[in-house]
């Protein structure tokens, strides 16, 4: 599984919430000078992931919509399981 492709879940920007979570932190934590420019260049593209189709993979395409069926398809079966407990 590539680094980012458990995380574009439908909906969520989780590029957006990194690139904001990493311009906060990494003042702290590196020395370097601030936001990590690859992840801010793509939130700026609005180049989101799956949400948008792009993002640091090509989320368009077969592939795209075969992994958006399995998302519902877990999403689904997690919300049958807490509506019968």
């Amino acid at each position: 599984m590539y680094p980012y492709k458990g995380y574009n879940w439908r909906g969520i920007s989780w590029q957006y919430i990194f690139e904001k979570l990493t311009t906060y932190l990494y003042q702290d934590l590196v020395n370097g000078t601030g936001e990590d420019p690859l992840l801010k260049k793509k939130v700026d593209a609005n180049k989101l992931g799956l949400k948008t189709g792009r993002g640091f993979f090509d989320w368009e395409g077969d592939a795209g919509k075969q992994i958006v069926a399995d998302l519902d398809k877990v999403l689904l079966e997690l919300l049958k399981k807490d509506q019968e407990q």
